[in-house]
C-alpha cells in the first residue's frame, strides 16, 4: 500500500496498523472494562437503596432491631463487593492505559503523518472545488 495516498481512517483500517488477531482482542478487552464500569454503576445504585432502606427502618418506631442489623449487614455485604469490583476496574484501567499509551506511541512513529494530512487536505480541497 502507497501510504502517500491514504487518509487518516484508511491507514487505521489497513492491515499495517494492526493485526485482526489484535483488534479483537483489544475489542473484546473494551467489551470487559465496559461491563465491569456498568456493573459498578449498577451495584453502587442497589448500595444506595439499601443505605436508604436501613435509614427508614431505623426511623420506623416499630422496627425491629434485627431488622435494622439484617439490612445493615447486606449493605456492609454489597459494600465488599462493589469493593472487589473497584480494585479489579483500577487494575484495568492501568493496563488499558498502558496500552493507550503504547498504542499513541507506534502512532507517532509509524504513521506517516506529513503525508496522511498532506493527502486529507488534498482530499478536501479537491471536494472543495467540485462542489462549487
Amino acid at each position: 500500500m502507497d501510504s502517500s495516498k491514504l487518509n487518516f481512517g484508511d491507514y487505521v483500517n489497513s492491515q499495517e496498523y494492526m493485526t485482526p488477531d489484535y483488534s479483537q482482542l483489544i475489542q473484546t478487552y473494551y467489551t470487559d472494562v465496559t461491563y465491569l464500569v456498568d456493573l459498578l454503576v449498577k451495584l453502587a445504585g442497589v448500595y444506595n437503596v439499601l443505605i436508604n432502606s436501613a435509614d427508614v427502618l431505623n426511623r420506623i418506631a416499630l422496627a425491629k432491631k434485627n431488622d435494622i442489623k439484617d439490612a445493615l449487614e447486606r449493605v456492609d455485604e454489597l459494600g465488599k463487593m462493589i469493593d472487589e469490583i473497584t480494585d479489579l476496574l483500577n487494575a484495568q484501567i492501568v493496563i488499558y492505559e498502558n496500552y493507550a499509551r503504547l498504542k499513541g506511541d507506534f502512532i507517532v512513529k509509524k504513521l506517516p503523518f506529513s503525508d496522511i494530512i498532506k493527502s486529507d487536505i488534498e482530499h478536501h480541497i479537491k471536494h472543495e472545488h467540485h462542489e462549487d
